[in-house]
């Protein structure tokens, strides 16, 4: 939903000013904000698996769950698994 509010947004602001340059940085600006909402998603769901594992006393091995993240949202995951794992709440 926010990615779709900063498109209408950012297409109705470039539509504004005739012959702008503005397709290019909307671009990046809306890439920029879905990264980091991947990047938010991937950790969020790092720290449930991190817990789900702490609490059931597994080992702490965010690896497993390589089906969850890819290259680019990787170390979010890590990061949130290990929060996660070491809050145990």
């Amino acid at each position: 939903m926010k990615l779709k509010l900063a498109l209408l947004a950012l297409s109705l602001t470039c539509a504004t000013i005739p012959f702008s340059s503005c397709g290019a940085v909307a671009t990046a600006a809306v890439l920029n904000e879905a990264s980091n909402d991947s990047e938010r998603k991937a950790f969020d769901q790092g720290v449930m698996m991190g817990r789900k594992d702490a609490k059931s006393g597994r080992q702490n091995n965010f690896g497993k769950y390589s089906t969850m993240y890819n290259s680019s949202t990787k170390d979010a995951f890590a990061r949130g698994y290990r929060s996660g794992y070491a809050s145990r709440s």
